[in-house]
């Protein structure tokens, strides 16, 4: 090999060796420009909001807790947040909630009232929610929400529930009146007027009745002093309830040589109470499954139950009968019906001819009872005659006994056989008489 090939290669070689190293160089700066540029290209921020509630009533405590959850933080990087709340009279109340990232995700959760200064929930409405992040970027509104507060514990009730009524805001010891409205009749009992507690609290517990009307019923309260803008005013609706049979009682009875079969149920409302008013029809079932006889039963206000009877004639058939009271076939005439499934009770017919010892025997004793009272007075009336005439005999016996003797001492001579002999007469006509009178 010649000097000026040995030359030739050893450039070539140094050439490849900086072509190497430039293209090492490259491939550096490549890489930290891509991860410069993924630092800088993350995926933009995802904001979601949460509330503890949709809805309270008016009170502080424990308020509506907004939660808001932050994806594709930086970690390490700091956020900043501001939380504002309109209540429903326009005011607006704000929390600044600043923290820094330990990861991709951030969770803030914010309490109103209790974080929010000044705040208080007096009013009822809509309570409006807006977050803004004031930190790193340029404030910007990132989430939004709401929550409704009212007077009461629910948006609707079955009758018999009770409604809490709740509000704050009054004067201390204030007086407050309370209208409940039905289609702009008040509901029975209203309006009220009762005093707020040191607090400016009010609170009432109202017991739906099983006659309130269905729909929707507005609820009002106005303060003797104070004046809400809005003022305490909200809707809520009543369902009607549902009633409840546990138990269908069949009792076989005889009445007159008749089978008697008497059925009786009590109705219960939710909160215990009995249902009084209303009607419904049991469907008596007999052996074959196919011949059904109604039997309508009505309130009986002496066994407070309702009853209903069904005479079972000789030709029925003996064996298995069953007494039904379909679902819902109940209603208590205002609308609230029931059992919300059938209640079934079974019951055994005997043959009729099983019957007629039982009804011979009852028959036969009831009349030896009545043959023997009828003897025993006839007896005891024959004896109370025949004393009473031994008696009354005795008596004129002995009248006429002394009359004699009187006579006899004092005449002596024919007069006396006379008089006795007229005396004698006399008491034959007097027996006519006494049996006559005895008759």
């Amino acid at each position: 090999m010649t000097n000026s090939q040995k030359r030739d290669r050893q450039v070539g070689a140094l050439s490849h060796s900086r072509s190497a190293v430039i293209l090492f160089s490259v491939l550096v700066v490549m890489s930290v420009t891509a991860q410069i540029s993924t630092v800088h290209g993350a995926p933009p921020l995802i904001y979601t909001l949460t509330l503890s509630t949709s809805r309270i009533q008016e009170v502080n405590s424990p308020g509506v807790t907004m939660t808001l959850n932050v994806s594709n933080t930086v970690s390490g990087s700091f956020y900043g947040f501001s939380w504002n709340v309109t209540d429903p009279s326009g005011s607006i109340r704000s929390f600044v909630y600043y923290v820094a990232a330990n990861g991709p995700f951030l969770t803030l959760a914010v309490v109103y009232p209790r974080d929010f200064s000044g705040a208080l929930v007096k009013y009822n409405g809509t309570y409006r929610i807006n977050i803004f992040q004031t930190y790193p970027n340029p404030t910007a509104l990132v989430a939004t929400g709401r929550f409704y507060t009212g007077l009461t514990d629910s948006l609707s009730y079955q009758r018999t529930a009770q409604v809490f009524i709740l509000a704050q805001g009054y004067a201390s010891n204030e007086n407050i009146t309370m209208r409940i409205l039905h289609a702009g009749i008040p509901a029975s009992g209203f309006p009220i007027s009762q005093l707020a507690d040191g607090n400016g609290v009010f609170s009432y517990l109202w017991p739906i009745p099983v006659s309130t009307p269905l729909g929707d019923i507005n609820v009002s309260l106005s303060g003797q002093v104070t004046v809400k803008k809005p003022p305490d005013s909200q809707i809520f609706t009543i369902l009607p309830t549902s009633v409840s049979i546990s138990q269908l009682v069949a009792n076989l009875t005889l009445l007159q040589g008749s089978r008697i079969a008497a059925f009786s149920f009590a109705a219960v409302y939710p909160d215990g109470s009995q249902a009084k008013t209303g009607t419904t029809t049991i469907r008596v079932l007999e052996p074959d499954g196919i011949t059904i006889h109604l039997v309508s039963m009505t309130y009986n206000t002496t066994v407070n139950a309702f009853e209903g009877t069904y005479r079972i004639a000789s030709s029925d058939p003996s064996g298995g009968w069953a007494a039904i009271i379909d679902a819902n076939s109940f209603d208590d005439v205002y609308g609230n019906v029931g059992p919300s499934t059938g209640v079934v009770r079974g019951f055994v017919v005997e043959p009729a001819a099983s019957q007629n010892p039982q009804t011979s025997t009852v028959t036969y004793l009831l009349l030896m009872i009545v043959v023997l009272l009828a003897v025993a007075l006839t007896f005891l009336v024959s004896w109370v005659l025949f004393f009473a005439r031994k008696k009354v005999q005795r008596s004129v016996l002995k009248v006429d006994l002394q009359s004699i003797e009187r006579e006899a001492a004092r005449v002596q001579n024919r007069d006396f056989f006379g008089k006795v002999r007229d005396q004698l007469k006399q008491r034959q006509q007097a027996k006519p008489e006494e049996g006559a009178k005895d008759g």
